[in-house]
């Protein structure tokens, strides 16, 4: 699950560092501006939390977790780039995101074939 959050967090968190970096802000403000992000960052990764509560327990390897994680904020930034969603609708594109993480769940890993 760690690599999953990394993999959406590390997309999500260019634009958060223009924004805390680029501007004129407070230690302080921009220490608990990274919390908040931080936190607000996995909100969405607990859709694949509850997954995990209906014993669907996937066995992917790391990367897949990572690519996952990634592909999935992408999407969730295309949202608002292609202009799909509008800015106010941010919790909307956060069920997105929960519902896409709680899906991996049920996507079916690749059978290995049989060794002779």
């Amino acid at each position: 699950m760690l690599h999953l959050f990394l993999g959406y967090l590390f997309i999500q968190s260019f634009s958060v560092v223009d924004k805390v970096f680029s501007g004129n802000i407070a230690t302080s403000a921009m220490f608990f501006s990274i919390i908040v992000f931080l936190i607000w960052s996995f909100v969405p990764i607990l859709g694949y939390v509850f997954s995990k509560l209906f014993r669907i327990l996937p066995s992917y390897n790391k990367l897949f977790f990572l690519g996952y994680g990634i592909f999935v904020s992408l999407i969730e930034n295309g949202l608002f780039y292609f202009n799909i969603l509008s800015y106010e609708e941010n919790v909307l594109s956060t069920s997105i995101s929960f519902a896409l993480f709680f899906i991996i769940a049920f996507i079916p890993q690749p059978k290995k074939s049989a060794e002779l």
